[in-house]
C-alpha cells in the first residue's frame, strides 16, 4: 500500500491527524525542510512546524520517517469516455471496422474503478472530467465513495454547435444544440444529475463564422450560472476563446491555436477565467498515428498495459489514410 493511499484512508477513519518527522519543500523560502511536522483537523492543515507539536491523544499519529509530503495534484481535463488508446476517439480515426465502438465503451465502464486507482498511484487525488455521456455520473457517485479512488468532479454531456457522427450513439458524449432555447433546456436537463459544472465544445469549422454560435454559448453560460454552476468552454482559436470569455465563460480548458494578445490577457484577468493549458494533446495524436510512440518509464508503470498495447496496433493493421484524421 502506497504512502499516498495510506494517509487517505487515515482521513477517512480521523478527524485529527499529526504527520511526523515529513520532510517538505518550502516554496516561499525555496529550501527543503526535514524533520517537519504537520497537523491535520478534518482534512485541513492547521499548523505546520519545525517543533513538536502538542495534540489529544485520540489524535492519529504517522511516523514519517523523512518521506516527503506533498499535495495531492488535480487533473483537471480528463474524458472517462476515453481510454487513451488507439480505439477511442473514432471521430478522430474510425478504425471500428477492426474494434466496435462499442466494446470501446463497454470496456471503459467495466474497468473505471481500475482505471481510476492508477490516477491515485500517480498522486493525482482529483480529477474533472470535463465532458462525457450521463453514464459517467453513476461513475462518479459510486467511486467518491472508495478511498481508494481520487474524487471525482464532471459534468455531462457535452453542449456542442456540432456533434461528430462517430458520437450520434446513445447515451452521447457530445450533443449538437441549434437554438439558445435547446441550450438551456440541455443545462436544465442535466440538474437532476447534480454536475459539479457544464461544459461547452465551441467548434467552429472550415467556413463558419465564430459569432453564429456565440448565442447559443451566452444562453448555455446564463442558464448555468442561474443554477449555481461554473461553465468550461473548449475554444481552442483565439477568435472563438475571447467570444467564450465574453460570454461569461468560467474556464477555458485549453489553450488556443495561435500567439496571444494584450487584449486577451487583460480580458481573462477581467473576468477571472480560469486558463487551462493542454500543451501535448495534438503532439501525442500525431505521434500516436503516426507510430512515432515516444513513451517513457511511467507510462509503461502506471497506465493500464490494455491501453499501452493498443498504441502500437497500427503496426499490424492495415496502412490508414491519416490525412482522414481529425483532432
Amino acid at each position: 500500500m502506497s504512502f499516498m493511499l495510506f494517509s487517505v484512508l487515515l482521513f477517512a477513519q480521523s478527524n485529527a491527524i499529526l504527520l511526523e518527522g515529513g520532510t517538505i519543500i518550502d516554496v516561499e523560502s525555496k529550501t527543503i525542510q526535514p524533520n517537519t511536522y504537520i497537523l491535520l483537523e478534518n482534512g485541513i492543515i492547521k499548523t505546520i512546524s519545525k517543533q513538536p507539536i502538542s495534540v489529544s491523544s485520540d489524535t492519529e499519529r504517522l511516523q514519517l520517517n523523512g518521506q516527503f509530503v506533498l499535495p495531492g495534484l488535480i487533473d483537471a481535463h480528463i474524458h472517462l469516455f476515453q481510454s487513451g488508446g488507439l480505439y477511442t476517439r473514432p471521430d478522430a480515426l474510425d478504425l471500428r471496422e477492426y474494434h466496435p465502438y462499442e466494446e470501446e465503451r463497454s470496456w471503459l465502464k467495466d474497468n473505471a474503478g481500475r482505471l481510476l486507482k492508477r490516477y491515485l498511484r500517480a498522486g493525482i487525488t482529483t480529477v474533472i472530467d470535463v465532458g462525457g455521456p450521463l453514464a459517467n455520473y453513476a461513475i462518479r457517485d459510486q467511486y467518491n465513495n472508495d478511498s481508494s479512488t481520487p474524487n471525482v468532479w464532471l459534468t455531462g454531456p457535452l453542449i456542442s454547435t456540432y456533434q461528430p457522427a462517430a458520437f450520434q450513439i446513445d447515451d452521447p458524449p457530445i450533443i449538437k444544440i441549434n437554438s439558445p432555447e435547446a441550450a438551456r433546456a440541455m443545462v436544465r436537463a442535466q440538474l437532476p444529475y447534480k454536475p459539479d459544472l457544464i461544459k461547452i465544445w465551441y467548434i467552429v469549422r472550415r467556413g463558419e463564422n465564430p459569432s453564429t454560435n456565440y448565442d447559443i454559448v451566452k444562453a448555455t453560460i446564463e442558464e448555468s450560472h442561474k443554477n449555481g454552476l461554473k461553465v468550461a468552454v473548449h475554444a481552442t482559436q483565439l477568435n472563438t476563446a475571447k467570444l467564450a470569455v465574453k460570454a461569461g465563460a468560467d474556464i477555458l480548458v485549453h489553450s488556443v491555436d495561435n500567439p496571444i494578445d494584450q487584449a486577451f490577457v487583460r480580458q481573462l484577468q477581467t473576468s477571472k477565467t480560469v486558463y487551462v493549458p493542454t500543451l501535448v494533446v495534438s503532439r501525442k495524436y500525431l505521434e500516436v498515428f503516426g507510430q512515432n510512440n515516444d513513451l517513457s518509464y511511467d507510462d509503461f508503470t502506471l497506465s493500464d498495459p490494455t491501453v499501452v498495447g493498443s498504441l502500437f496496433d497500427l503496426k499490424h493493421l492495415p496502412p490508414q489514410d491519416l490525412s482522414l484524421i481529425h483532432i
